[in-house]
């Protein structure tokens, strides 16, 4: 197995299919296109790839300009 990271974001369908995979999204539903612009509207963002299957990514949502440390949200498939 190779891993990969990479800066560019991942396609939306493979996107949403690792966050479902997490239950994140159990309790509010919200659709692919709200959660992969919240995505595409983070301060840093990283994605992990198993041969060329996300398996992860990283983001650093940039929800509160001039605070003094970033949040992160990581998802990891296992």
């Amino acid at each position: 197995m190779t891993v990969r990271y990479s800066t560019d974001f991942p396609d939306i369908a493979s996107f949403y299919a690792l966050y479902e995979s997490t239950g994140w999204n159990d309790k509010n539903k919200k659709p692919k296109e709200q959660l992969f612009g919240a995505m595409k509207n983070s301060w840093y963002f990283v994605s992990v790839y198993a041969d060329d299957r996300l398996i992860g990514f990283e983001k650093r949502p940039d929800d509160a300009p001039g605070m003094q440390y970033k949040i992160s949200k990581t998802c990891m498939a296992l």
